[in-house]
């Protein structure tokens, strides 16, 4: 991986979703007391399959004949068709401590060899169809 694939999606994505403060009734939402959630397609109250792309479903109970309620989860900002920004555009620095760290560890055989026989012994073993 490289830094250029480390993209900033949380100022990207920001523009275009938001976090709900009421329903479209005007009622507050309740994370905490929502027991289900419908994303993309669910049917209304008429039983028809309907796409909701830019709504959230939810009801506050596991009954199937409540009702849903309705969250608009998308702002009308639209994305252009473009990536996010880089989110780093030059190296990050290390603490020194750290680099240390790395440097002894990578003088070490990974794994230790008997380690490494016992890791070996259970892939045969899974392998052959042997658990445990």
């Amino acid at each position: 991986m490289d830094r250029r694939n480390f993209r900033n999606w949380k100022d990207y994505l920001s523009t275009k979703y938001k976090l709900a403060k009421k329903d479209q009734e005007g009622n507050p939402v309740r994370i905490r007391e929502i027991h289900w959630l419908n994303f993309g397609w669910g049917e209304d109250s008429d039983g028809q399959m309907v796409q909701h792309p830019d709504e959230v479903w939810f009801r506050n109970s596991f009954a199937i004949n409540e009702p849903w309620k309705k969250v608009r989860v998308t702002t009308s900002a639209n994305l252009v068709a473009s990536q996010p920004s880089i989110l780093y555009e030059s190296p990050i620095p290390l603490n020194p401590n750290k680099v240390k760290d790395l440097q002894k560890n990578g003088q070490k055989p990974h794994p230790r060899p008997r380690t490494r026989v016992l890791y070996e012994f259970k892939i045969f073993r899974c392998n052959r169809g042997l658990r445990r």
